[in-house]
C-alpha cells in the first residue's frame, strides 16, 4: 500500500521590494497525475469498507469518525465523479462486501474507504529560560489519515493512504510532564476540513492539478532591470531582460539569468518553455540550488 505525505495549507504569496535579493514571486504550477486511470470509469460508486465501532475508541471519537466518513464519502463521489464526468453515487453506511456493491449498482469502478484516523501529533517542545528557570511549550499538528482502494472488474487494486497535516496550536507544559494534546471531538471543524482537504489532494493521483509555489527571482546589480519590470508587473519585459543577461561571460550571471527566464515563463504560464532554461542554467553551474530544486517540478516534460 502506497502512503502519500502532504501538507494542506496554503502558502502566502510574497512579493519583497526589488532592491532585496532576491524577490520571491509567487506562481501556479500544473501536477500531473501519477496513477491515471485508463479506461475511464463507466460508473463509479464510493462507499466505506472501515468499521468504526469495532475500533473501540474513546471520548465519542467513534459517533465523529461516522460522521467524518460520511462526508468523506460524499465529496469523494462529488469530487471524482467530476473528474472523471461520470455519474457516481456514494454509500456513506458500512459495508462488507465491495464487489456485491459493484454488481448491485453496476458500477465499473468503486473507491471504497479502507482507513481513517484522525489525531493531534506534537512536533516538537520549545524550552525558554525564565528568571524562574524554564518554560516549555508544546507544538501540535492535526493530522488526518484515509485509505483508499479503487478497485474494478479486471482492474488492479489501486491502494493508498493519504496523510494530510497542519499545524494547529500549541500549548504550555509543566516541567517532567508531557502536554495532552488537544481533543479531536472538540476540534471537530478542523477534524473535517482536513477530512475534506484530504478528498482532494486524492484526487491529485488520477487527475491534473494546480500547485502554488514560491520562486525566487534575481533582482539586483546586473538584474535591476528586471527588478523595475516585475514591480510594473511587466514580465514580458523583466523576460526579456533576463534572456539578455544569458549571453553574459560570467557563468554566475549567465546560470541565474537562465533561471530567471524559467521562473518569468512559469509565472506566464508558458510552462513548456520551462525545462530548457533549466537545463542550461545547470549546465552552466551543475550546483545551482534553485534551479535544481525548480526542475523537480518539470520532471514529466
Amino acid at each position: 500500500m502506497k502512503k502519500h505525505h502532504f501538507l494542506f495549507w496554503m502558502v502566502p504569496a510574497m512579493l519583497v521590494s526589488a532592491c532585496s535579493m532576491p524577490t520571491a514571486l509567487q506562481n501556479t504550477i500544473i501536477t500531473y497525475p501519477p496513477h491515471p486511470v485508463v479506461p475511464v470509469p463507466e460508473k463509479l460508486v464510493v462507499a466505506n469498507l472501515f468499521d468504526v465501532r469495532a475500533q473501540d475508541y474513546r471520548d465519542n471519537k467513534d459517533e465523529l469518525f461516522v460522521k467524518l466518513i460520511e462526508e468523506t464519502v460524499n465529496r469523494t463521489a462529488t469530487v471524482m465523479g467530476e473528474g472523471f464526468e461520470v455519474p457516481a453515487s456514494a454509500e456513506p453506511d458500512l459495508i462488507r462486501y465491495a464487489d456485491s456493491l459493484l454488481t448491485r449498482q453496476q458500477a465499473s469502478h468503486g473507491i471504497f474507504l479502507t482507513k481513517f484516523n484522525a489525531y493531534f501529533d506534537q512536533t516538537h517542545v520549545e524550552v525558554t529560560k525564565t528568571e524562574d528557570g524554564k518554560e516549555r511549550e508544546a507544538f501540535y499538528d492535526i493530522v488526518v489519515e484515509i485509505g483508499y482502494s479503487m478497485r474494478g472488474p479486471g482492474v488492479q487494486h489501486f491502494d493508498t493512504v493519504i496523510v494530510a497535516r497542519r499545524h494547529h496550536s500549541s500549548r504550555s507544559v509543566l516541567s517532567g510532564l508531557l502536554a495532552a494534546g488537544p481533543n479531536i471531538v472538540s476540534n471537530r471543524d478542523d477534524a473535517l476540513e482536513g477530512a475534506l482537504v484530504n478528498v482532494d489532494l486524492y484526487a491529485k493521483c488520477f487527475f491534473e492539478g494546480r500547485e502554488n509555489r514560491a520562486r525566487w527571482l534575481y533582482v539586483k546589480k546586473d538584474f535591476e532591470a528586471v527588478g523595475h519590470a516585475v514591480q510594473r508587473s511587466d514580465y514580458e519585459a523583466a523576460f526579456q531582460a533576463s534572456e539578455k543577461l544569458t549571453e553574459n561571460r560570467d557563468p554566475k550571471i549567465s546560470a541565474k539569468a537562465y533561471y530567471n527566464c524559467a521562473v518569468l515563463l512559469e509565472q506566464m504560464g508558458r510552462y513548456e518553455k520551462v525545462k530548457p532554461y533549466l537545463q542550461e542554467s545547470l549546465r552552466i553551474q551543475s550546483t545551482f540550488d534553485d534551479a535544481r530544486d525548480m526542475l523537480r517540478d518539470y520532471w514529466h516534460q
